[in-house]
């Protein structure tokens, strides 16, 4: 095959990538995720730290407030926390 019409295929597959990937994201706000009925039974949700993790605090807490945001918990005070409290 000759570089130039692999280089055009790169290009294009760039492009369709990229088309697909602003039309997800501008659609994503349509996606529903209200919370199921669990037979009158509360769900139970697992966050997993697989280690020492600097950022995992702060993606507990984003984690938190997406649950927050989507309904499935109530609105609840975080407290902040330093990297070092994830060693406790």
């Amino acid at each position: 095959m000759k570089k130039s019409f692999k280089i055009f295929l790169a290009l294009l597959l760039a492009i369709v990538v990229t088309i697909l990937s602003v039309h997800v994201v501008l659609n994503a706000p349509n996606i529903k995720s209200d919370p199921v009925n669990n037979n009158g039974e509360k769900w139970r949700i697992g966050y997993y730290e697989g280690g020492p993790y600097v950022d995992y605090f702060s993606h507990l807490i984003s984690f938190i407030n997406g649950l927050v945001n989507s309904g499935w918990i109530e609105d609840i005070n975080l407290t902040e926390f330093s990297a070092s409290d994830s060693e406790k």
